[in-house]
């Protein structure tokens, strides 16, 4: 749920009071798929970290970030030296905005192992983060937004395929009320338990670090097996991807040394079976034999 449509609403709302009249120092990036972003207020610096890989992808913000003095290189270096103006959501969409003065707009778009980061100027796409989705130079801000009908008549015709016709609520959600038996229930109150949630999810009491299936998960609701439960959503993003980056290196780690065992194993299962075939053959062999009488013949 870290890049969930109602979570991302929570940390643009904190970093709105932390960025807005701050400026862009630095916009860099040292690691292939990663993006740092530095703002500079009149006491302190802040900072964005975008981790955008294929398999994983994330936004965070480090209360310290050290640039290498090798391997790096400045990135959207139109928006440094700009002030930030306001932090934008988009209605029902996973993506936030940064706006800038001189017309200027950082959009971060989370869509899993689509996710990027495009620089607009007066509404036109200048730059990608990544530039291999062709489809984000077409993107304009203003058809990010999308509507739902949240009404009761709206929820009464498509109380069959509720998941579609909210589809931003997310698949922890939906675990949720899978485990709070919604589909059993008359549709009075389906729509009672769904308005419960929405209500928690537009404001939540807190977040939750869980386990589900053995992997780790932020939520906005108690779902699962829950390992935490933090207050602030920056500070929770931060300790979700630290703990899930930690979890993935050690689950590399497994996997490989789990590799390596089995091809060991391998090699030595088939150096037995060699050994045994060899003597098999010793035992069973006659052509000694019948050299030894055919010499003694002859």
């Amino acid at each position: 749920m870290h890049n969930n449509y109602y979570f991302i609403k929570q940390v643009t709302l904190s970093l709105k009071s932390i960025l807005v009249g701050s400026v862009v120092s630095e916009c860099f990036s040292q690691n292939k798929d990663e993006l740092v972003i530095r703002f500079e207020t009149q006491t302190q610096s802040h900072y964005i970290k975008a981790s955008l890989t294929g398999s994983f992808s994330c936004v965070t913000f480090p209360d310290t970030f050290h640039r290498a003095r090798k391997n790096s290189v400045d990135l959207f270096e139109s928006v440094g030296g700009l002030k930030v103006l306001d932090l934008i959501t988009f209605e029902n969409e996973r993506a936030f905005a940064i706006q800038f003065e001189e017309g200027y707009t950082l959009l971060f778009k989370l869509h899993g192992n689509r996710s990027n980061i495009i620089l607009f100027h007066n509404q036109q796409v200048a730059a990608c983060f990544k530039n291999n989705i062709p489809a984000d130079v077409a993107i304009t801000l203003h058809s990010l937004a999308r509507n739902i009908d949240f009404s009761f008549d709206h929820f009464k015709v498509h109380a069959h395929e509720p998941e579609k016709t909210y589809f931003t609520f997310g698949k922890l959600a939906w675990l949720y009320l899978h485990e709070a038996d919604f589909q059993s229930k008359p549709v009075d109150a389906q729509w009672h338990t769904l308005q419960q949630l929405m209500q928690t999810l537009e404001h939540p009491p807190a977040y939750y670090l869980t386990r589900i299936k053995g992997v780790l998960h932020l939520s906005l609701i108690p779902v699962g097996e829950v390992q935490s439960t933090i207050d602030d959503p920056l500070v929770a993003v931060n300790t979700f991807y630290y703990q899930y980056i930690q979890q993935d290196a050690f689950e590399h780690e497994k996997v490989a040394a789990i590799s390596k065992l089995k091809q060991a194993i391998q090699a030595n299962e088939n150096y037995c079976a060699k050994a045994r075939q060899k003597i098999t053959e010793l035992t069973t062999n006659t052509s000694y034999r019948t050299w030894a009488d055919l010499i003694m013949a002859n």
